[in-house]
């Protein structure tokens, strides 16, 4: 089971949703695709940002676009600046997900 919370983004109000550093394997990935399939998500594009090892994958949905994050030590976050509908419609998807579990968020993040 993966752990999961939404909070605000740094210094900033908009929710994002924060996977815990655990999460980051193929698996994790497999399963996340899986939820994600209800809202229609389309990669637009991808980006390695090879400098700091970070990963992002632009995608499409029904709802809103949306920021798939990895980044060096293994942390995933989905970001939808603008797009508050996404992060609420992925946040249900993954509350029903018996793969995912809802933790409460903290000043740092997760848990």
């Amino acid at each position: 089971m993966t752990d999961y919370c939404v909070r605000p983004g740094y210094g900033s109000r908009e929710l994002l949703i924060e996977f815990a550093p655990r999460a980051a394997d193929q698996e994790f990935f497999a399963h996340l695709l899986d939820v994600l399939e209800e809202i229609g998500p389309r990669v637009r594009d991808a980006q390695d940002l090879w400098m700091n090892g970070e990963v992002l994958l632009h995608c499409e949905s029904d709802h809103g676009d949306f920021v798939i994050s990895k980044d060096i030590w293994d942390f995933v976050f989905i970001m939808a600046p603008g797009s508050p509908t996404v992060i609420a419609r992925i946040d249900e998807a993954l509350s029903r997900n018996a793969r995912f579990r809802k933790a409460a968020a903290n000043q740092e993040g997760c848990g």
